[in-house]
């Protein structure tokens, strides 16, 4: 349900989109190393941190298309076309405003370890006349506690389109 449709951006909406921006700066100053992919035109690397067993990914590549209409797709989670074999649930749980919602996802695992859920915040917000960004955030929610045998998966990731030209855009994505 849309409790506010309102195209203005609360304090804390801008705040988690200029926090989850800045981490693009933070990925530049880190020691990264090359992802072969299957797509020429599509640069990916990834970054450990030391000390730590998370990974920073990151990708970019140039689509023919305009950044409202990959926004517009991102945004219908629940399109058939994103429908997998392993979504064993899949929820809009929340729709704040007109750029602000909450998602859950339950995935199938193999039998070695836990089924994973995902629960987190999606916002979008154009920044300035030629760049939108996409932020998904992990969120805890008291409608959709730990479920038993299901671990609950963080899955930060932030997704920057910039306009190039009427008919592309150029996407950088940041996990």
């Amino acid at each position: 349900t849309v409790k506010n449709r309102s195209a203005e951006y609360s304090d804390e909406e801008n705040k988690i989109v200029e926090e989850e921006l800045k981490n693009f700066v933070i990925f530049k100053d880190q020691k990264t190393k090359d992802i072969k992919m299957d797509v020429p035109t599509t640069v990916a690397r990834i970054a450990f941190s030391e000390g730590s067993n998370q990974a920073w990914g990151f990708a970019t590549t140039v689509m023919r298309t305009t950044p409202e209409e990959i926004v517009g797709l991102s945004w219908d989670t629940m399109s058939r076309g994103k429908h997998r074999d392993d979504d064993l649930e899949k929820s809009g749980d929340e729709t704040v405003n007109d750029h602000n919602q909450l998602v859950y996802n339950r995935k199938a695992t193999p039998k070695i370890i836990s089924d994973r859920d995902f629960l987190g915040r999606m916002i979008w917000k154009k920044t300035s006349e030629s760049v939108l960004v996409v932020v998904a955030r992990p969120e805890e929610s008291l409608r959709r506690p730990a479920l038993d045998g299901v671990v609950r998966g963080k899955f930060p990731n932030t997704m920057r389109m910039i306009r190039l030209n009427n008919r592309e855009t150029k996407v950088e994505f940041l996990v």
